[in-house]
């Protein structure tokens, strides 16, 4: 969501607009180029541009594939993040679906992943992606929510899974992606119908 968004629909939406009220927030960002979802977010958790932190794109550069790989993995960030660095001062951390953060040392950790080889399937990757004993934890108490990766079930999926993360084991610092008004906003436009549907569903 951006400034428009919430300039726009405060009213409608109350929680948002208690933490409007209550709290700090951005009215105005500059993007970072290239404006992609994986550098961006990357330059949010570190501080850094891509040329420095090393994402410099969603996908690698991998001629010979025909779906390359994605920088779903931490180990590619080439700065210390946030959450490296709360790791290091023995904070509790949560990530549901925030990219490049696969293998990470996340306390409560749900990555970004899909599979990307024959020989393998969503299961297997996000396991070894995430922290495992979290994402079946997670599973069983949701799992009944999500149909694989598709939209909406899979947002609903991780939003409670955040909450019940928030409310229960108490994080001191949250990183949440929800990608369904994402993916219509690139697919649609920002100030598409489809995308505002997503509103008022």
């Amino acid at each position: 969501m951006g400034f428009n968004d919430i300039n726009e629909h405060q009213s409608e939406l109350p929680t948002l607009n208690k933490l409007v009220n209550g709290g700090t927030w951005v009215k105005e960002v500059s993007g970072i180029y290239p404006t992609l979802t994986y550098p961006s977010h990357t330059t949010i958790i570190t501080g850094q541009y891509p040329n420095v932190h090393g994402i410099v794109n969603n996908t690698k550069i991998q001629t010979t594939r025909r779906s390359p790989d994605w920088y779903w993995y931490q180990k590619d960030v080439q700065v210390p993040t946030l959450y490296d660095l709360a790791h290091k001062n023995k904070m509790k951390t949560a990530a549901f679906l925030w990219p490049v953060t696969a293998g990470s040392k996340i306390t409560y950790n749900l990555a970004e992943i899909f599979p990307n080889r024959i020989w393998t399937n969503q299961v297997l990757v996000s396991l070894r992606a995430s922290s495992p004993l979290f994402i079946l934890e997670m599973d069983k108490k949701y799992g009944k929510l999500r149909n694989g990766i598709k939209q909406p079930q899979l947002d609903e999926f991780i939003t409670a899974c955040a909450v019940d993360t928030i409310k229960n084991k108490k994080p001191n610092l949250t990183l949440l992606h929800l990608v369904d008004m994402d993916s219509m906003r690139h697919r649609y436009g920002v100030r598409s119908d489809e995308a505002w549907k997503l509103y008022i569903d």
